[in-house]
């Protein structure tokens, strides 16, 4: 199983994702050749193109940004799972 984690803060789970994946894009252009940034560049665009971030925010409203929330996305075979966890550690 494959996930990443990030920190919504001021962001909702779709904003923060995209920046994230712009980050990504940035930094490997950037002839940053880390295969682990390339590899979460391609976990990201897949769960932005499976997702409807509308549904999602509204089955989970603490993905709305306006929590403090750090989540991890996780991938099991071809579904897209999000785990919610208040405490930052």
């Amino acid at each position: 199983m494959k996930s990443i984690r990030l920190l919504l803060d001021g962001k909702c789970i779709e904003t923060s994702t995209r920046n994230r994946l712009k980050d990504l894009t940035n930094s490997l252009l950037r002839d940053n050749n880390d295969p682990s940034l390339a590899e979460e560049l391609l976990f990201l665009q897949e769960f932005i193109e499976k997702s409807d971030f509308k549904k999602i925010r509204t089955e989970n409203p603490s993905l709305d940004g306006r929590e403090r929330i750090f989540i991890e996305i996780k991938k099991n075979g071809e579904d897209f799972a999000i785990y919610l966890h208040k405490d930052l550690n």
